[in-house]
């Protein structure tokens, strides 16, 4: 499915890749991810590439537990990203149980430098952080900041921690809301809303990365569609881990929401 998606792009089949692509989304598991990171790379799919590899990111325990038949740059790009979600002595037995000569020279190149975690609500899971740390200094300022722009309702401060840690709904006039993580970094992957965004409102996401904290990067933007609820939206990427996630409505109101942030969460280990 992935050639054929390649091929139909390449002759300009509009309906089909998108059709392809969804099926292999459906389809995709750990113990295929590889090889369709191998396929999504040969034939230059670059989304369907970003998934899987997401995907292998995620799960390398199930994805890794075999030799993956890929090229050794490809190998090389998921043992050294740094993204994996295990602990690196883990990964070095997984990679030393391969066997082969070149064992040894791959599991040198692991590259674990932080905890990582899969999460589909990455606000929710620093909250969940933070009472297992017996609470320890204020989730709101500390772990994560909010910003809200001017012209918006104003928060009380547990109003404030619940949007803070995702725990509440908010609503968002035409304008801006921010959040900042000062301790840990998002590998972006996409969003979601908890109600039905219509599509008189328009609105846009913007990213600032650890590779260029000065500049907004555009992750995404709504472009009058209607949004369903609990509908994930793949997004633009940038090429670093992202601290700052900025909400900004351009027309109408975004209707009382959670806002959820779906990555590999990175923090101190």
């Amino acid at each position: 499915m992935v050639e054929v998606a390649a091929i139909a792009d390449k002759y300009q089949v509009e309906a089909l890749p998108p059709l392809c692509l969804h099926l292999v989304r459906k389809a995709l598991k750990p113990d295929v991810a590889c090889e369709v990171f191998g396929l999504a790379d040969r034939f230059h799919v670059a989304e369907m590439r970003a998934e899987a590899l997401d995907c292998i990111f995620a799960k390398p325990a199930e994805a890794l537990k075999e030799r993956p038949a890929l090229r050794p740059e490809l190998l090389e790009e998921i043992l050294g990203s740094g993204l994996l979600c295990t602990k690196t002595d883990a990964l070095k037995k997984t990679v030393q149980s391969w066997g082969g000569k070149d064992c040894d020279s791959l599991a040198s190149i692991i590259n674990i430098p932080a905890n990582n975690e899969y999460t589909d609500d990455v606000l929710d899971r620093l909250m969940g952080k933070w009472r297992d740390a017996d609470r320890k200094g204020a989730f709101v300022g500390y772990w994560v900041a909010v910003i809200v722009g001017p012209g918006q309702d104003k928060y009380t401060a547990d109003q404030l921690e619940r949007v803070a840690g995702n725990q509440g709904k908010f609503s968002l006039r035409k304008g801006w809301m921010q959040w900042v993580l000062h301790h840990a970094s998002v590998h972006l992957q996409g969003f979601w809303f908890s109600t039905t965004v219509p599509a008189s409102t328009s609105f846009r996401i913007n990213v600032k990365s650890d590779e260029d904290g000065a500049t907004w990067h555009l992750a995404y933007e709504s472009r009058g569609k209607e949004i369903e609820d609990y509908t994930f939206q793949t997004c633009s990427r940038p090429l670093g881990l992202v601290k700052h996630f900025k909400l900004e409505v351009l027309e109408g109101e975004l209707p009382e929401t959670h806002f959820d942030i779906e990555g590999i969460l990175q923090t101190p280990i």
